[in-house]
């Protein structure tokens, strides 16, 4: 199965598509200028496979990506605590076996 994914969308994509954006929702602007960038914007989000999702749930998903990386440098540590353990243990029963 092979996934079909298009490289990352470059800075200067990024940043028309938030001025045309602001541009749509600009009071100042002109329905038909509001509209036609809406539209603009809306088809280089999807030329570019780009999603606008809200800020608290962007915020959502760092706290999850952090706790993420935060359960697995505990889990390393962990690990390592274990494998530390193991060794003494193995020491020590070496040295009380043989």
């Amino acid at each position: 199965m092979s996934v079909d994914t298009k490289p990352a969308p470059d800075a200067k994509t990024l940043e028309k598509v938030r001025q045309l954006m602001a541009l749509a929702i600009d009071e100042e602007a002109s329905e038909e200028e509001a509209r036609s960038a809406s539209h603009r914007a809306i088809k280089l989000m999807h030329e570019h496979e780009l999603a606008v999702i809200p800020k608290s749930a962007l915020d959502d998903f760092r706290r999850s990506v952090e706790g993420v990386k935060a359960l697995q440098a505990k889990a390393k540590e962990s690990k390592t605590e274990n494998m530390l353990m193991g060794l003494a243990i193995g020491a020590f029963l070496g040295k009380k076996l043989f």
